[in-house]
């Protein structure tokens, strides 16, 4: 069985029960949604969920009706490692989803209480290598994960943008963009209308396409990220990146966190206004 990626979160029985009826309401399985319920009600008893599961089965139901996607199968955790759940369409399309499932939070802004991805990223690196007031920051131990024999070759074909988006889209280093058969970032921008976000809290649920995010839309449109660094952080180094900026308080769009003092590597996080969109799906009842 593959396991949960770095970057999906807290690996628990609530997050992959509604990963997996994700999948289900894709496919239109009846009985794993009931399994998945049952599922579900078992995490709530042990306060482990904080939804009533018939809640988030209705809201699950509502919001892939109104996706209206052709699935032909899906699956939950598929073995590519692309996204949480991979739909396969009839026209031979596939398609994955990245599922944000905050059951004990009340409403969508507290989407920057999640993870979107961990650790060291090839934007990371860039920057590194590239940006001298943040690589000055960085402990030995960080610096040791982020530097590249040949940063000229390593970055060929790729800007600091152009990776800030492989990140959105969790394709966060070179192997894995290969994986999804990512060789250029026209490839990526591809990749981007062909996965999906779905956050759900006890607001509701709502569904985006990645290339319809508010940054992403915009630095597609040609739009540079702006960028700005925060001193006020207990980490090594926090940067802060917002498309179209200025990258300041209340506009920030995503916000990289490196180099903790108990050791943690890092922790980024997409800040909720991305998603504030009229290019979603949203349920709220």
């Amino acid at each position: 069985m593959p396991t949960r990626r770095p970057g999906s979160g807290f690996a628990n029985a609530t997050a992959a029960a509604v990963e997996e009826l994700v999948a289900a309401a894709l496919r239109g399985d009846e009985h794993e949604l009931i399994v998945q319920q049952e599922a579900l009600e078992y995490e709530r008893s042990i306060d482990r969920c904080g939804m009533q599961p018939s809640r988030v089965v209705h809201l699950v139901r509502r919001a892939v009706d109104q996706l209206a996607l052709d699935v032909s199968d899906s699956v939950a955790q598929p073995l590519d490692e692309l996204g949480d759940v991979r739909a396969s369409l009839r026209d031979g399309t596939k398609v994955w989803f990245e599922v944000k499932a905050q059951t004990k939070k009340d409403h969508f802004a507290d989407l920057t209480q999640a993870d979107w991805v961990r650790d060291e990223t090839d934007l990371l690196r860039w920057l590194f290598h590239r940006h001298a007031a943040f690589a000055g920051r960085l402990p030995d131990w960080v610096v040791a994960l982020l530097e590249v024999r040949n940063p000229t070759n390593y970055f060929r074909g790729w800007n600091r943008d152009d990776l800030w988006l492989a990140d959105i889209a969790l394709l966060v280093h070179r192997d894995i963009r290969e994986r999804a058969g990512i060789q250029s970032p026209t490839d990526l921008h591809s990749f981007l209308t062909r996965k999906f976000v779905l956050h759900l809290t006890r607001e509701g649920i709502r569904v985006i396409r990645l290339d319809r995010l508010v940054p992403v839309e915009a630095s597609l449109a040609g739009l540079a990220a702006s960028i700005s660094m925060n001193d006020a952080n207990q980490t090594a180094a926090s940067i802060a990146f917002a498309c179209p900026g200025p990258a300041v308080w209340g506009g920030v769009h995503f916000t990289y966190h490196l180099g903790y003092p108990s050791g943690v590597i890092g922790r980024h996080k997409m800040h909720a206004i991305s998603l504030v969109t009229g290019a979603r799906v949203e349920v709220r009842s």
